[in-house]
C-alpha cells in the first residue's frame, strides 16, 4: 500500500522531514547492531556470529516528541522515569540459516534451565495442566459448546414432535380399534390397540385410563389368537395319537384358551400346594381329563377370596401335558401360571360371544366383569 499520501499531506502544512528513525536491537549472541531504519525492512547481519537480524521498516504515522528527541540525540540519557526500568527488548525475527546461532555460554544456558525447571512437587500437576490446555483449546471448547447445545436442541425437538404425534394419533387409534371390536375384527383392534399403547408409552401416561387401554389391549389380542380348534378336538388327537404322547403340540401353547367357570383349590396330598383345579369335566372318550393351574397364578387371589368355589372369566395358555398311567388313570392339561389373564372389558367379552343369551345370566356375567376388574386395579 502506498503511503506517500501521508508526506503530501504534511507538506501542505509545512511540516519539517521526519527525523531519521533510529535502531537498536541485540543479537542471540549478545552483540548490538544499530543504524537508521530504512522505508523497508532491513536484513543485516551480526558482525560477531553472521546471524541475519530483521530490522522492522521506519513507521510512516507521527512520532511522539520525546522519542523524536531520542532519534535525533541518541547519547543523550533516557528521561527519569525511563531509567526506573529498563525498557523492553524489541522483538526481531531471525533467518532461517541452518546452523545454530552462537549463543549465552553453557554455564549461562544451564543457569537459566535450572531456574526456570518448575520444582519437583510442581511437575505433575504443571505437566498435566498443559496438557490439558493443549487438549481443551479454546476453539475446541466452543466447538463442544456448540455441538452439544445442538444435539440437546435436536433431542427436545425430537420429543416434542413425537409426544406431539402421540397425543394426535392416540384417539384416532382408539377410534379405529372400538370400531373394529364392534365389527368383530378382532386382528385389526389389537394392531390399533397396540399403536395405542405405543402412543401412551411416549406420552409417559401411568393413570387409571391408560391402564384400562393397555388392558383391553391384553384381551383384544387374545381374542386374536384363539386356539385354532376345539380344546376337545385337540385333547382327542394328543390321548389318541399313535407313539409317543407324553406332551401336547407346540402349537397349542402359543394360542388362547378362553374358559368361564369355577376354580377350586385341590389337596395338597394328591397335587403340589397352591395349585388350582378348573371344575370343568372333560371326557375324552374313557378317559378323564384335569385342567390345572400352576400354583402362584394371578386366580390365586380371586379363588382365596372366595369360600365356595369361585366363578372365573378367564384366558390362559396350556404348558404340558400329562398322559394316564395305570397308578393315575386320569390325564392332566396344566395352564400356565404367568400367562393366566382374567377378562375384565364388557365391550370385548360381549362382542366375542362370551355373553349369555337371558338377561339375568347377562347381568351376572357383567357383575363378574366388573368385579375382576375391580380386583385387578387393587392390585399394585
Amino acid at each position: 500500500m502506498s503511503t506517500g499520501w501521508f508526506q503530501r499531506a504534511t507538506g501542505v502544512f509545512g511540516r519539517p522531514e521526519p527525523a531519521p528513525q533510529w535502531f537498536d536491537v541485540g543479537c542471540d549472541c549478545g552483540a548490538r547492531l544499530k543504524g537508521e531504519r530504512a522505508a523497508d525492512c532491513l536484513k543485516p547481519k551480526c558482525p560477531a556470529c553472521g546471524t541475519v537480524v530483521f530490522i522492522l521498516p521506519a513507521t510512516v504515522y507521527p512520532v511522539p516528541v520525546s522519542l523524536r528527541q531520542r532519534w535525533l540525540n541518541p547519547d543523550a540519557a533516557p528521561p527519569a522515569d525511563e531509567t526506573k526500568r529498563p525498557p523492553e527488548p524489541e522483538k526481531t525475527g531471525r533467518a532461517k540459516t541452518g546452523k545454530k546461532p552462537a549463543g549465552a555460554p553453557v554455564e549461562e544456558r544451564s543457569r537459566r534451565k535450572s531456574v526456570e525447571a518448575p520444582a519437583p512437587d510442581k511437575a505433575p500437576a504443571e505437566a498435566l495442566s498443559l496438557r490439558l490446555r493443549r487438549w481443551f483449546t479454546p476453539v475446541r471448547l466452543l466447538a463442544i459448546a456448540i455441538i452439544s447445545g445442538s444435539l440437546l436442541t435436536g433431542f427436545v425437538l425430537y420429543r416434542q414432535v413425537r409426544w406431539s404425534q402421540a397425543q394426535t394419533q392416540l384417539q384416532a387409534a382408539l377410534d379405529r380399534g372400538t370400531e373394529a371390536i364392534e365389527a368383530g375384527n378382532f386382528s385389526t383392534a389389537a394392531r390399533e390397540y397396540q399403536a395405542a399403547v405405543t402412543s401412551l408409552d411416549i406420552l409417559g401416561r401411568r393413570d387409571v385410563a391408560s391402564q384400562r387401554i393397555r388392558s383391553r389391549q391384553q384381551q383384544v389380542q387374545i381374542m386374536s389368537e384363539p386356539l385354532e380348534e376345539p380344546l376337545s378336538t385337540l385333547l382327542d388327537n394328543w390321548l389318541t395319537a399313535p407313539g409317543d404322547n407324553s406332551s401336547l403340540p407346540a402349537s397349542a401353547g402359543q394360542r388362547w384358551l378362553v374358559l368361564d367357570t369355577r376354580v377350586v383349590p385341590t389337596q395338597a396330598d394328591q397335587y403340589p400346594a397352591g395349585t388350582l383345579l378348573v371344575d370343568l369335566p372333560i371326557m375324552c372318550g374313557d378317559v378323564p381329563v384335569e385342567l390345572l393351574i400352576e400354583p402362584r397364578s394371578s386366580l390365586a387371589s380371586l379363588v382365596a377370596a372366595s369360600s365356595d368355589a369361585a366363578r372365573v372369566l378367564f384366558a390362559a395358555q396350556i404348558d404340558r401335558g400329562e398322559p394316564p398311567t395305570p397308578q393315575r388313570p386320569t390325564a392332566r392339561v396344566w395352564l400356565t401360571a404367568r400367562r393366566i389373564i382374567p377378562l375384565t372389558d364388557d365391550n370385548v367379552a360381549e362382542h366375542a360371544g362370551l355373553f349369555p343369551d337371558e338377561a339375568a345370566e347377562r347381568e351376572a356375567t357383567r357383575q363378574l366383569l366388573r368385579q375382576q376388574r375391580e380386583r385387578q386395579e387393587q392390585q399394585p
